[in-house]
């Protein structure tokens, strides 16, 4: 299957050309070597006018995410890719606005190429855990090193977001397309089991049993709590107010956020 490249920049921030409007690229084999990555996260940091650095690699996750969503799309969806390596991939910054950074990947080589078997699962874990090994580890850990901040807290932004497109990807398909569906969860379900090695961890972060929280607006269609706080709080945009499915939030901020939000609802 073709890939389709308005999926890949909707959902994984991917480009083919770069923006004339960025502010800042810095290739991604140059972000993973603390000696560049660094001072980048530096200037990221100022611009989101984040509290430390390492609020700023936490955020870069939630670009990051995209190639995650990518990767899955075109391995598991259209058994057809292209190379997402260090070598092919730079992050570019563009202010809007307000003033706000955002963060998009460019793409250098667009070069397709198709798997042997799309329907071989050995196959497709294959190419997966390559992508998580050479491509978003050395990501993670560089941004770790950068900000400062437990390389467990970048992977832990990942485990939901996962799920979510893996979702979103299935609701795309067609009835006669069910053989897709299955390869979108097995792929999923390949990467909870991955060994712990492949993420330089004592335990797979994707490996997590999830806490849901009861919907103040709608008690059939739960929160998932998020596996790690995303920071935003700690960010101008954030004005000091975490997430109500942040796990930091206590009981009690979570039940006067949900009084507050079933005071915003208009019957």
């Amino acid at each position: 299957m073709a890939l389709d490249y308005a999926v890949l920049a909707q959902y994984g921030g991917i480009h083919t050309k770069p923006s004339s409007e960025s502010v800042r690229d810095i290739s991604l084999l140059e972000l993973i070597r603390p000696e560049y990555g660094k001072p980048w996260l530096e200037i990221y940091q100022r611009h989101l006018q984040a509290e430390t650095t390492g609020v700023a690699a936490v955020y870069v996750m939630h670009t990051v995410r995209g190639l995650l969503a990518a990767a899955h799309y075109m391995v598991s969806r259209c058994g057809t890719y292209v190379d997402l390596s260090l070598t092919n991939l730079s992050i570019q910054m563009q202010l809007n606005d307000s003033g706000a950074p955002q963060l998009s990947f460019v793409l250098h080589k667009t070069e397709e190429r198709e798997l042997v078997n799309h329907g071989d699962a050995a196959e497709r874990r294959q190419m997966l855990e390559q992508f998580y090994v050479r491509t978003l580890g050395p990501i993670i850990e560089g941004l770790a090193a950068a900000g400062r901040v437990p390389v467990l807290a970048l992977w832990k932004q990942l485990p939901g977001i996962l799920i979510y497109y893996v979702n979103l990807f299935k609701e795309g398909l067609s009835c006669g397309e069910q053989d897709l569906v299955e390869y979108l969860t097995a792929d999923l379900e390949a990467v909870q089991g991955f060994s712990s090695d492949v993420f330089n961890l004592r335990k797979n972060p994707f490996d997590v049993e999830p806490v849901y929280l009861e919907n103040p607006l709608n008690a059939e269609e739960p929160f998932r709590m998020k596996d790690a706080c995303c920071e935003f709080y700690r960010v101008s945009d954030g004005k000091n107010r975490k997430c109500f499915t942040c796990p930091r939030m206590t009981a009690e901020e979570r039940n006067a956020r949900a009084e507050e939000m079933r005071g915003t609802v208009t019957i």
